[in-house]
Parts: structure tokens; sequence; C-alpha cells
């Protein structure tokens, strides 16, 4: 398996807290049976600004640490990078970095505030470049709480959604598990993440979270979205949904 999302750098953003931590969460990852990580360490301008070539070098560092321990678990480069006008330009400069030299994005908007007023631009902004962004824990955003249909517009025009495993037991509170609830049963959900940020908390349920999410959508279904994380590894196009059809059940 893929972990889309994860923050397993240590002493870069507020994942892990050191390089023990990061090879807990490596050998419990590994466990579960992922063999592959998306390294995604915040990037927020004016904030949280970690270089793309700190992040490659680190990469490269923890992939050869774990080739000497015989963690076989292979990370991989990219960002999770906070909403804001200039998108495109922030990833062509290579200043925040696209999911390992693929197409794919991983972006994320505020928490607790509206809708961002220039989301759908951004987006489409990104696609008509080449790009296609990935919407890292939507089901976690106020704004989707309030209504979930806007989410859409950005499916249609090519964006993904990244569920949080987690948000499915409660980790990130009720609105949260609600809305992941909904977002599966209607069609919406692409991706999977862990979002991890240390070696306990998301990986110690993560069996029980699969089970509940199999208690709303079918076993084949969600093979396929955690398969979908691989594709976009590749630079492949992943397997959606009918959106309509999950709307008028």
């Amino acid at each position: 398996m893929v972990d889309i999302h994860c923050h397993i750098i240590p002493i870069v953003d507020d994942g892990s807290k050191s390089f023990e931590e990061t090879i807990n969460m490596a050998k419990k990852a590994e466990s579960l049976g992922y063999t592959k990580i998306v390294a995604t360490p915040h990037y927020i301008q004016n904030d949280t600004q970690i270089t793309s070539d700190i992040i490659k070098d680190a990469v490269q560092r923890i992939n050869q640490e774990f080739e000497k321990r015989d963690i076989k678990v292979k990370v991989y480069s990219g960002n999770e990078v906070f909403f804001t006008n200039d998108m495109y330009e922030l990833i062509e400069k290579n200043i925040a970095l696209p999911i390992e030299n693929t197409r794919y994005v991983l972006m994320e908007f505020p928490m607790y505030n509206v809708k961002p007023i220039n989301m759908e631009n951004e987006v489409r902004n990104l696609i008509v470049s080449g790009y296609i962004p990935i919407i890292a824990h939507p089901e976690r955003y106020e704004f989707v709480t309030e209504n979930y249909k806007d989410l859409i517009p950005l499916i249609e025009l090519g964006a993904l959604m990244q569920i949080n495993l987690g948000s499915i037991s409660g980790t990130y509170g009720k609105q949260a598990k609600n809305n992941v609830k909904k977002l599966l049963k209607k069609n919406m959900v692409h991706l999977i993440g862990t979002d991890s940020h240390n070696s306990k908390r998301i990986y110690d349920i993560f069996e029980s979270c699969m089970n509940d999410i199999k208690k709303i959508i079918k076993e084949e279904k969600l093979n396929t979205i955690i398969q979908n994380s691989d594709k976009v590894l590749q630079d492949k196009d992943v397997i959606k949904f009918d959106i309509k059809k999950g709307l008028f059940k």
C-alpha cells in the first residue's frame, strides 16, 4: 500500500519530532502493509517554508537509513501546500513540491473559516497548467460541514478528494466523522491517507478504521480507493466514481 499523506520527515513541521520517531512510524506502517510513504511536510507561506532541497535531501537520507535497518518502506517527496492565490507559481518555481515529480499536488484549505473566495479559480489554474490538485482531508473543513456540495465543482473540474483514515473513528471530531461518511456514500472520495504525525495516533486504530469504512462502502470500492494512491505515485490517472449516482441514491 501507499500512504499518500504523511508527516514522517523529522523536525520540519508538526510531524515526527525525532529520527527515532520516524523509524518507529516506518516500522508501524510496514507492519500494516505499507511499502511506500509520501512525505508531505506543510508548506505555508510566511510560516512553515521548508525548502524543496531540504525535503529531497531528508527523503534520501531517510531511505538510506531504512535500507540499513532492513525497513522495507520507501519514502517519496512532496508537500502539503496551504492554499494561496499563487499555487501555480509555487509549484513551477520548485518552491513547493508536487508528489514525487508527478502532476499531483496535495493542497490544504483553511480549517475554520468560510470557503476561500478564489478556491475554484486556483484549482482551475492548476489543472489548466497540467497539474491535478488533491484536496487534503476535505471532511475537516468548516465550509464542507456547512455545505458538502461546495466540493462538487472542484471534483467536476478534475480535483481529487483525499480523506484521512482516522476521520471515520472520530479522531478529528464528530463533524469530520459525519462528513467523511457522507463523502464516502456520495462517491466523493478518491484517496485515503493516514496524515500520520507520529507512530501511534492513527496507526494504532488502522484496522478498526478500515472495518468502519467497509460498513459504508463495498470492499471492492475501498480497494480501488487504496490502489489509487499507487496510481498517483506512478503519475497515472486514478479511477473516479459517478458523483451524480451517489447524490441521487
